[in-house]
């Protein structure tokens, strides 16, 4: 996402912290039995709606059908600025395997290869990241460039692999994912979170800073300036993690006393988005920022409205958070069959970056009229 483009410019942010405050929202539902997927800074959604793939904008919904007859099914997983949705179309509802990364510009939908692939986030560059399937049953990182141009991104340590998934990118082309190193550390089912870029390849984030038994798993989401959310283990608990380049931080529940943590996204601000909870318990959508650790997004909608946010999918640098729930009563993940877009009520803060790059403008101005530097 193209920063200048998304983060709302307001003086009174000068005072403010880096970090979201604590905000209300206001709660739109997308639809009944609809999937969202993520959603970009004007809000436009994007996602399934039954066979189909979706994209919601201004309050209308238009579905992304295949653009080839002998495909049966669509979704859409994400969207960029410019509301260009990826995705992919699938011979059969729920065979991803079988799947061709499709790309949708004004409803229009174009096969992003002509083999089996599935993108999975588009950057404002229109640079794509996903999924290949490079054998019988391999899957390997993927990487669609705007040139028109493919590559294979590989995968961790082993020439044997099994897998690897890319599953975000920001506007410098940096990947984020998870690959399979069963072969590296005989570690089976516990794969380790990686981040590529074009100079450099992929790189083990467990190689970037010192976590001692904690293994980081999976790169979920990657804002602009390479800070990373994704999923770790420390032995059997599973929670988040906040990286941003060797500073590292666990995202956990805190006072909340959720067991399992799992991060879905972040924003430019630095505030993390996911789904916090256990099966018995059942699971709470929540947002996390450095400063006031986290908060159950349910303690701040209207309870009269009767609905359930069961997890936040993604958070745009607007501040409005794309979430899935239900209104029986039921913090259930299998029975989460809405979709909803929290708007906050207040006012967004600046990331810290762009407060310093506001003060210096704001001195400079000051000094320019008492004719300093003139």
């Amino acid at each position: 996402m193209a920063f200048l483009r998304l983060v709302p410019v307001a003086l009174f942010a000068l005072t403010g912290t880096a970090q979201a405050a604590t905000l209300s929202y206001s709660v739109t539902e997308i639809g009944d039995r609809v999937l969202g997927n993520a959603l970009n800074d004007s809000g436009t959604v994007v996602g399934r709606d039954g066979a189909y793939g979706f994209i919601y904008k201004d309050s209308a919904m238009t579905l992304l059908p295949p653009d080839d007859d002998h495909y049966c099914c669509s979704i859409a997983f994400a969207v960029n600025n410019d509301d260009v949705a990826v995705g992919h179309t699938a011979w059969d509802y729920y065979d991803s395997g079988n799947s061709n990364a499709t790309k949708w510009a004004g409803g229009v939908g174009e096969e992003m290869s002509n083999f089996r692939t599935s993108a999975r986030d588009i950057n404002d560059s229109g640079m794509s990241a996903g999924i290949a399937w490079s054998g019988f049953s391999n899957e390997e990182a993927f990487v669609w460039f705007a040139d028109g141009s493919q590559r294979y991104l590989g995968h961790l340590y082993s020439a044997d692999y099994r897998y690897s998934y890319a599953y975000a990118l920001n506007e410098s082309g940096q990947v984020v994912g998870q690959s399979d190193v069963e072969w590296q550390y005989g570690l089976p089912d516990l794969p380790h979170a990686f981040i590529w870029d074009l100079g450099t390849g992929m790189l083990d984030l467990n190689d970037r800073v010192d976590t001692g038994a904690t293994v980081l798993t999976s790169g979920n989401d990657i804002n602009d300036f390479g800070v990373i959310t994704g999923s770790e283990v420390t032995g059997d608990v599973l929670s988040g993690f906040y990286l941003d380049g060797s500073e590292y931080r666990s995202v956990e529940s805190g006072a909340l006393g959720f067991s399992v943590v799992t991060p879905s996204a972040l924003n430019n601000n630095g505030i993390v988005v996911g789904s916090a909870g256990d099966d018995e318990a059942g699971f709470s959508a929540f947002s996390w920022a450095m400063e006031g650790g986290m908060v159950d997004l349910n303690t701040l909608i209207d309870p009269a409205l009767g609905i359930s946010l069961i997890e936040a999918v993604d958070i745009n640098d607007a501040g409005q958070i794309l979430a899935l729930g239900n209104t029986d009563g039921s913090f259930f993940g299998a029975d989460a069959n809405r979709t909803f877009l929290l708007t906050p009520l207040a006012p967004v803060p600046l990331p810290a970056s762009m407060l310093m790059l506001l003060a210096g403008c704001m001195a400079l101005c000051a000094l320019r009229l008492r004719g300093v530097g003139t």
